[in-house]
């Protein structure tokens, strides 16, 4: 898993980014959390329910 993010705020998402590569985790454990609002990491919800 990678990541590459530009735009305000995407600090806040390169985080938890960070740590499933930290703990070699794959996209499905991001896919089943529930992210809150309001938070820009609540994107990942739209992102995986494409």
């Amino acid at each position: 898993m990678g990541a590459t993010l530009y735009g305000l705020q995407s600090e806040e998402i390169i985080n938890l980014v960070k740590l499933a590569i930290d703990q070699h985790l794959s996209y499905e454990v991001l896919k089943e959390n529930i992210y809150t609002h309001p938070t820009m990491v609540e994107s990942f919800n739209d992102l995986f329910n494409m």
